[in-house]
């Protein structure tokens, strides 16, 4: 039995590779031309272009799990049956559940892949891709060291050593010198609130201000600050939510929880990650029945549409249950759980039906 367990995953495996290939070739290559409208812009060029579209690869092969898990196990299968490789094989007695077990296998592991990309892969990479680009399209101005980003305009300096949760700018220095290059005042914040790209709310503020008497010194507790960034700069502090993983967005939204912040946004996208391995799943579920039963005799054509055609109604059927639930103020693990629920059940009475 091993070794048509290895016959069959290598099968369906070989087909899921082929597809994810496909697709994410041709979404990259859709998100490559986008990125050739900005060439030009700031210091954006094309190798800037390709090497974010390179870095985000991760991200597509997330979010293309569920119809990859689909279409690769209707492919695989399918073309066993095509062979009459699954008729030869139930002809010797080995049952169709036993079958259908050795392609959930192969299943199970593309979504404890799919868990590995979001956590571990997918963030750091994405957050890179973002970071590099924001800050080849801003202007000159704009710089990323070891210390952190560093943005000026005239006399004036800001270094933000770091973002909280991808968002909050934290270890603040910004140097205001004189018109003869001599520093005036330093002022230092644990952490600043962003209420738009010109104003910022500094928090936990140790100030000096430099003059002829010499240093006078005062702490505050809040310090509204006039900024210079533009409204590009400050987009490197504004990291999409897709981008961080489960850990980071679960410590995010506690943060927003005890700060009493709107995280409906955050929540639903954090149920959503945590969903998509089940989508996959699902959809391995979903295919197994569909070849042994109405499509065992269709063409490849034909059950690779009928499968493209599921997928797309599922995706379209989960961005309009979001949005409306982000609308009417939805419970997310209702509106993200509850369309999965539906396919599943779909898969167990084809299930029942044909296996």
């Amino acid at each position: 039995m091993k070794i048509l367990d290895r016959y069959i995953a290598n099968s369906v495996m070989t087909s899921y590779g082929l597809v994810l290939a496909l697709f994410v070739t041709i979404f990259s290559f859709f998100i490559f031309v986008e990125e050739l409208d900005q060439v030009g812009t700031g210091r954006y060029t094309l190798f800037h272009a390709i090497t974010h579209v390179l870095l985000t690869i991760p991200g597509r092969i997330i979010d293309l799990a569920p119809i990859t898990a689909l279409l690769g196990s209707i492919i695989g299968l399918g073309t066993l049956a095509n062979h009459r490789e699954l008729i030869a094989m139930q002809t010797v007695g080995i049952s169709t559940p036993r079958i259908a077990w050795s392609v959930l296998r192969v299943g199970i592991l593309f979504m404890l892949m799919v868990v590995v990309f979001e956590e571990y892969i997918h963030p750091p990479l994405a957050h890179y891709a973002h970071n590099q680009r924001t800050l080849a399209l801003a202007e000159s101005q704009t710089l990323l060291s070891e210390d952190g980003f560093w943005f000026h305009e005239a006399s004036r300096f800001i270094k933000v050593g770091g973002l909280r949760y991808g968002k909050i700018p934290e270890d603040i220095d910004v140097y205001q010198f004189d018109e003869h290059g001599e520093l005036q005042v330093f002022t230092h914040a644990r952490t600043a609130e962003i209420v738009n790209p010109k104003q910022w709310i500094l928090r936990d503020v140790e100030q000096k201000a430099i003059d002829h008497r010499g240093v006078t010194s005062q702490h505050l507790e809040e310090l509204t600050w006039d900024s210079f960034l533009s409204a590009q700069q400050v987009g490197i502090f504004s990291t999409p939510p897709e981008m961080f993983s489960l850990t980071q967005l679960y410590a995010y939204l506690e943060y927003l929880h005890e700060t009493g912040a709107n995280s409906n946004r955050l929540e639903l996208v954090f149920w959503q990650k945590i969903a998509m391995p089940f989508i996959a799943g699902a959809m391995v579920l979903l295919a197994i029945p569909f070849v042994f039963g109405p499509l065992r005799s269709a063409t490849a054509g034909k059950r690779i549409l009928i499968g493209a055609g599921i997928a797309i109604a599922f995706y379209f059927l989960n961005q309009i249950l979001g949005h409306a639930g982000l609308l009417f103020g939805l419970n997310p693990l209702l509106i993200t759980f509850g369309p999965i629920g539906i396919l599943i059940g779909i898969a167990i009475w084809l299930w029942k039906q044909h296996i």
